[in-house]
């Protein structure tokens, strides 16, 4: 049974950065895995907020992507309200706030009229943002692993924050992938693009290929992995004909992204359950 990370909460009398904040009682409680898994979701965000920049801009189902884009700055807005919550040291909660100025620049120049000029601009901001967020996901894996006892039998402390951390990096590159195919299509950064694609494909699949390997997968596991690796090959084979590629079939490249970061975000949540991370040890490093 998992033994639930105790955080101590700040009893502050300021009113909070962000609308509609989450209780607080409500997150009194968490497990290092729990916010590894928070984590690596904001930063799939960061890119998905830039692809649907990039898409609405295109005249890409636009309605859709005005939605999406939307409900991705304020899920980020709100999960990073959680984080800075939930920061298990002093440290931690300084890299939040970091990442918490760049949002806020970020989040007022993809929500200025949307035009070509600024594209660039957004691509370059979503990278920086997404750097930030890497750096607080290290920090929490850094965390992990300098427990002073491993406390899972199945799986050390140090593999199992890897592999969430994977798990998300994978979740992030389906809308990695879109930002940069888009980009290509627009002729937004045109002499890097196929590059950085490159790495995003090796990445995905080097992730994907670990996963597999693990002993402890159950079926359920097994076939998600399954899933997306189905998705994933559309997602591939139109990279790799991508100076061939049309508004058209961007669509359709951009509703199997999706369907690709919805079912890894499925698999995360299946190796949280599969895996414990005991993080009581840590209970005592709660906030000054």
């Amino acid at each position: 049974m998992k033994t639930l990370f105790v955080l101590f909460l700040l009893f502050i009398s300021t009113i909070s950065l962000f609308a509609n904040p989450e209780p607080r009682e409500q997150l009194a409680e968490l497990s290092l895995d729990q916010l590894i898994n928070k984590a690596t979701r904001q930063r799939m965000l960061s890119q998905r907020i830039a692809k649907c920049y990039f898409a609405i801009g295109m005249n890409l189902e636009t309605k859709f992507y005005q939605l999406q884009m939307t409900d991705a700055a304020s899920t980020y807005k709100k999960q990073l309200a959680e984080l800075k919550t939930a920061a298990p040291t002093p440290e931690m909660l300084a890299k939040l706030k970091a990442v918490e100025t760049i949002f806020q620049d970020y989040e007022k120049l993809v929500f200025a009229p949307i035009e070509r000029a600024n594209a660039l601009q957004v691509l370059q901001t979503s990278e920086v943002l997404l750097g930030h967020c890497n750096e607080v996901i290290m920090s929490l894996c850094a965390m992990a692993e300098n427990l002073p006892q491993n406390l899972n039998e199945k799986i050390s402390n140090k593999e199992y924050a890897k592999l969430l951390a994977d798990v998300g990096m994978n979740r992030m590159l389906t809308q990695r992938v879109s930002l940069l195919y888009l980009a290509n299509l627009w002729e937004i950064d045109t002499e890097h693009n196929k590059t950085k694609i490159d790495q995003v494909l090796f990445l995905f699949s080097q992730n994907l290929q670990e996963m597999q390997k693990l002993t402890q997968n159950t079926e359920q596991i097994n076939e998600y992995i399954f899933e997306v690796l189905g998705e994933w090959r559309f997602v591939a084979k139109a990279c790799l004909y991508l100076d061939e590629q049309n508004r058209a079939e961007a669509v359709r490249f951009l509703e199997k992204s999706d369907f690709s970061a919805n079912t890894i975000h499925k698999l995360a949540s299946l190796y949280e359950k599969l895996f414990d991370l005991d993080s009581g040890s840590l209970s005592n490093q709660g906030k000054n």
